[in-house]
């Protein structure tokens, strides 16, 4: 599932986002998306890492996981 990619890259990044006092929030919505599980993950944790890098200390990465006809 798309939350669970979600998951293990926030998992990979969790060091950095904590040594740089940003917090990540993932929201609780499962989404299945037929893909690569680690081409998924290694787009996911990019993004994550991106954020992550950008925000200030004290800040926030926010996931939110949308599900419409066709697309996520």
């Amino acid at each position: 599932s798309l939350f669970s990619s979600c998951q293990q890259a926030i998992a990979e990044i969790r060091s950095l986002a904590e040594s740089r006092s940003v917090l990540i929030d993932l929201s609780q919505v499962e989404a299945f998306v037929f893909a690569d599980v680690k081409q998924l993950e290694r787009i996911v944790k990019a993004l994550i890492k991106n954020g992550v890098e950008a925000a200030h200390a004290g800040g926030w990465v926010r996931l939110r996981i949308k599900e419409f006809p066709n697309r996520v």
